[in-house]
């Protein structure tokens, strides 16, 4: 192993910066509606690992996930860089961080849903089956199926030679990740043995019962000033939280597109306002901090994360968002997720007086087809034939019969549109769902009800 992490630090400038160097998951996990001995799996490597809960990504079908993290390197060890790592000069602090990031790799996700078919739900989450992934139905609860996405772990280098490039002999890094592979092999194996043998129950949605909570802190800007949320509030219609940290790839991917919202919003009587969480303290980071923010073009109030918030210490995941009105009132479930595309017509939706049902828009995903295509299935994931699609912009709507793969086509041009059901075959339930295209040639995968 020594030799794997020569080989990787002599990497890291090549390599992507991560942080999460915590331990987290206990020996026995139970979310997501499974128990878990997981000490079980942590006694086949002394390496580190851990499970990350991603959470529901959508609830109507419900689709809930959680994967599983390895490290190539000694957990003692690991945690022995986290503990000093403030201690460190801030050259190696990134040297870490890019180091944690080349030997970690995705051994397996883990798949709770109300689907029977994994395949569509796959399609959403990945846009197609991993090359090298393996799907296993592990278990079954009530309407919960429960399936284990095994993944490769990591990929084989395209050409050992280039190493030499760096100083490095092609026949020892081979060797390192031959290393890594039988591995990451013993860990997948032993996860998949402990699923099957894991208590099952019926998941629960912590959040749901979130949407008429009251969101209320107080708390500091980045600069020490007292702040609290009554203030934020008052005098927008619709405020949008962002919780998010600059440790966080998908926060910082979405931050200057926030930044365009907001002053979209602003005309509308409405704004957003960021919550962020470091893991230094926020006081040595203070000008690191407003750096940034400039450079993302940020226009909207950020405040430091109150710790202990009843609200907040529910969220499993960054970015999340709340959509709150004047009185802090909590209007949705929150979305998870970058999820950019559904930020604005959300608060429109609330502002319209429309009832903003939990969702995540987990159904819609790019294509590379040139079309729109709305595709239609049943809860056991089989295609529906004979449904009415609608498919509307602010000036017409077009409607398309789905076929017999359940696949109704629109050939239009690129925006966002919004998709209706208008009509469903016998046996089927109206859906009421409002549905929305992505602004790019998109696939909207609905699920329909049968019938009481």
């Amino acid at each position: 192993m020594k030799k794997l992490i020569v080989t990787l630090l002599a990497l890291i400038m090549l390599l992507s910066c991560a942080s999460a160097l915590a331990d987290v998951t206990p020996t026995v996990y139970e979310k997501e509606g499974i128990s878990l001995k997981f000490e079980d799996v942590q006694e086949a490597s002394p390496n580190y690992m851990n499970l990350v809960e991603f959470g529901i990504i959508s609830r109507e079908p419900f689709i809930s996930c959680l994967y599983l993290d390895y490290y190539a390197m000694d957990k003692e060890l690991l945690h022995e860089l986290a503990e000093n790592f403030d201690s460190y000069s801030e050259e190696m602090q990134g040297n870490i961080q890019q180091l944690t990031m080349g030997i970690r790799t995705n051994l397996a996700d883990v798949i709770v849903t109300d689907v029977q078919d994994p395949d569509p739900v796959i399609q959403m989450l990945f846009g197609e089956t991993p090359e090298g992934a393996e799907v296993i139905e592990f278990g079954q609860f009530e309407s919960y199926h429960y399936f284990v996405v095994t993944l490769p772990g990591y990929e084989e280098p395209e050409d050992y030679d280039s190493f030499t490039e760096y100083g490095m002999d092609p026949e020892e890094v081979r060797e390192a990740y031959e290393g890594l592979r039988a591995d990451t092999d013993v860990v997948r194996a032993a996860f998949v043995e402990r699923l099957q043998a894991a208590e099952l129950f019926a998941p629960v949605d912590p959040q749901a019962g979130l949407p008429g909570q009251i969101l209320s802190f107080e708390t500091t800007d980045i600069d020490g000033n007292p702040v609290n949320s009554a203030d934020l509030f008052r005098n927008n219609k619709i405020t949008m939280v962002n919780l998010w940290g600059s440790w966080c790839h998908n926060c910082v991917g979405e931050m200057s597109e926030l930044a365009e919202i907001h002053s979209r919003l602003q005309e509308k009587g409405c704004g957003i306002v960021g919550v962020e969480w470091e893991q230094k303290p926020i006081e040595s980071m203070v000008d690191e901090i407003h750096a940034f923010l400039e450079e993302k073009g940020t226009n909207y109030p950020n405040v430091v994360m109150p710790l202990g918030n009843a609200v907040f210490t529910q969220v499993s995941g960054y970015p999340t968002t709340f959509f709150v009105d004047s009185e802090g009132v909590i209007l949705t479930v929150p979305i998870s997720g970058a999820l950019v595309d559904q930020y604005e017509s959300t608060v429109d939706q609330l502002l319209s007086g429309k009832a903003v049902d939990a969702f995540t828009d987990a159904g819609t995903v790019k294509n590379d087809s040139g079309d729109y295509r709305v595709i239609v299935y049943n809860l056991k994931g089989e295609p529906v034939e004979g449904a009415v699609i609608q498919l509307c912009d602010d000036v017409t709507c077009a409607f398309q019969m789905t076929d017999a793969e359940g696949v109704a086509v629109f050939s239009v041009e690129q925006k966002i549109y919004d998709v209706h059901v208008l009509m469903v075959p016998e046996g089927y339930a109206q859906d009421e769902g409002e549905y929305k295209t992505l602004d790019t040639y998109s696939d909207v995968n609905i699920f329909l009800e049968e019938a009481a």
